[in-house]
């Protein structure tokens, strides 16, 4: 990524933005170590370390996509910190390849393989879920976090519990393999339009939880349809048309001084940068370090009278984007990030090398409106962040830019 940041950078000129400025950055410190050696620049030039705080932070609240990622999440938990939060899962198989030969009496089966580390609340606890049918079409491509579906309740397709197991085969019921046979065996049907065909008639299927224990996030890649056929020994392993997810979140309840940052974008932060307060010429920048704080405090303490079994999905990335404001989450999300910064547990603090983005800043390449965002990966693991704002003008957690770079003394 390093080698594309400043193509990047000179390309932004191509958006234009009339939104206010909201961040003013202000110099709260500076560290003088002392002359620098003659081996690495003139007599009389220092390095210098400026520490610039960000004020004006926004949080953002963004209804973003929740279909076709790497996972799509069903279940629920209430967070202490983070809110009662409840996933619906949703799936539709594609048809069987034309060298498979399906039969009426065969049984379908829903193949569900897990990773316990990414499991959102009591990974040992035992999750229920019912399957029903959705009934109404929809696009994984466009469906949205806070999408509502309309469900048939009416009939139960299948029912699960899971545990602390990895792994999980649901039997569903005769009547829905029924419908998906109707189509698979339809001779009247090319093999490229069968898929097509059901899918606008026949719905899908929605994970619907019974408990509070978990969400769990199911792998797209892994997570299949099983056929066991009546006539052969063997099974016919179907994948996935489409998937995708809904998350209902209520009663959040975040300390002073903090703001939430979710890999669902319910909240991400935006912010701009402006330099022109630090006397810092660009050619003369060797590093420039972003720095957000999470309220690691705050997160272990809301979860002390949790059994130890009780766990959120740890993000150790964040990313740094830009986009047109007038097309969020369109333009950000998907997208690729400008910048990456890693969780460092010595301090707390997420970290992001932005050297070539401050010395483009100070070269007045970007324009003192540019937005810029912060969010966690939407990967569709149901991830939570708690971060220190800018609202406490006292507290060395406030988020900041730590830049190095030489002073000339002897001006």
């Amino acid at each position: 990524m390093q080698k594309s940041k400043d193509s990047i950078f000179q390309s932004l000129g191509l958006f234009s933005f009339t939104l206010s400025i909201i961040v003013l950055i202000a110099v709260s410190g500076c560290e003088n170590p002392g002359p620098v050696g003659s081996g690495l620049t003139n007599s009389g030039a220092d390095i210098v370390v400026d520490t610039l705080t960000l004020a004006g932070l926004d949080t953002m609240r963004v209804n973003t996509y929740a279909g076709g990622r790497s996972y799509f999440s069903a279940g629920q938990y209430n967070d202490a910190l983070f809110g009662n939060m409840s996933s619906i899962g949703m799936l539709e198989p594609l048809m069987p390849s034309a060298a498979d030969t399906l039969h009426s009496g065969d049984k379908m089966m829903l193949r569900i393989i897990l990773n316990g580390a990414q499991v959102y609340g009591d990974s040992t606890a035992s999750q229920d879920f019912d399957i029903y049918e959705i009934n109404e079409y929809w696009k994984g491509s466009d469906r949205r976090v806070k999408d509502g579906i309309k469900i048939d309740m009416n009939e139960k397709v299948g029912s699960f519990t899971i545990a602390n197991e990895d792994s999980i085969d649901v039997d569903l019921s005769s009547n829905w393999y029924q419908k998906y046979y109707k189509y698979a065996s339809d001779s009247k049907l090319t093999a490229s339009a069968k898929d097509s065909v059901f899918q606008h008639n026949v719905y899908g299927l929605a994970l619907v939880a019974q408990n509070s224990k978990k969400i769990i996030p199911l792998n797209a890649s892994s997570t299949r349809f099983v056929i066991a056929r009546s006539q052969e020994s063997d099974t016919v392993n179907v994948g996935m048309a489409k998937w995708a997810y809904s998350l209902s979140r209520s009663n959040e309840s975040y300390p002073q001084h903090s703001v939430p940052l979710y890999s669902t974008y319910e909240s991400i932060l935006k912010f701009k940068l402006d330099l022109s307060n630090a006397d810092i010429e660009s050619s003369t920048i060797s590093r420039a370090e972003l720095i957000f704080y999470q309220n690691d405090s705050a997160m272990e303490q809301s979860l002390q009278s949790e059994p130890s079994s009780v766990q959120r999905p740890p993000e150790k990335n964040i990313k740094l984007l830009v986009g047109d404001t007038t097309n969020i989450p369109a333009s950000i999300d998907p997208g690729s990030p400008i910048f990456t910064g890693s969780y460092d547990q010595s301090d707390g603090g997420y970290h992001m090398d932005i050297t070539s983005l401050a010395q483009q800043i100070s070269l007045g390449k970007v324009s003192k409106d540019q937005q810029f965002y912060i969010a966690l990966s939407n990967n569709g693991v149901i991830t939570p962040s708690l971060i220190y704002s800018d609202s406490d003008q006292m507290s060395a957690k406030r988020p900041k830019i730590i830049i190095t770079h030489l002073k000339n003394t002897n001006k």
